[in-house]
């Protein structure tokens, strides 16, 4: 994972990405990245006061960073026969925007 790298270079806080990160950030990290409304989105980045957000997703996979954040909450995975409803979220929208 990336974030303890970031963590470590930046000297900034790290919201998730890890274990290291605590169960409330992985969980509000799942939230922000499954979430289809940009105000609920950056009600979670208001709430942990989040400046930035760096994602990146393995092309390998189909949809591993939205996959990742559903598993998390306990959600189906999405697959290429649910396209559209994979680009109605946060995680689509800024991986298609990179």
């Amino acid at each position: 994972m990336a974030s303890p790298g970031l963590l470590y270079f930046s000297g900034q806080p790290i919201v998730s990405g890890s274990s290291h990160c605590g169960i409330s950030g992985i969980v509000a990290s799942a939230k922000f990245f499954t979430a289809t409304s940009w105000a609920d989105a950056e009600r979670t980045l208001r709430e942990r006061q989040v400046r930035w957000v760096v994602v990146w997703d393995d092309p390998l996979y189909e949809f591993p960073l939205l996959n990742s954040s559903r598993g998390i909450l306990g959600l189906p995975d999405v697959s290429d026969d649910a396209k559209d409803d994979a680009d109605s979220t946060v995680a689509q929208m800024l991986i298609s925007d990179q």
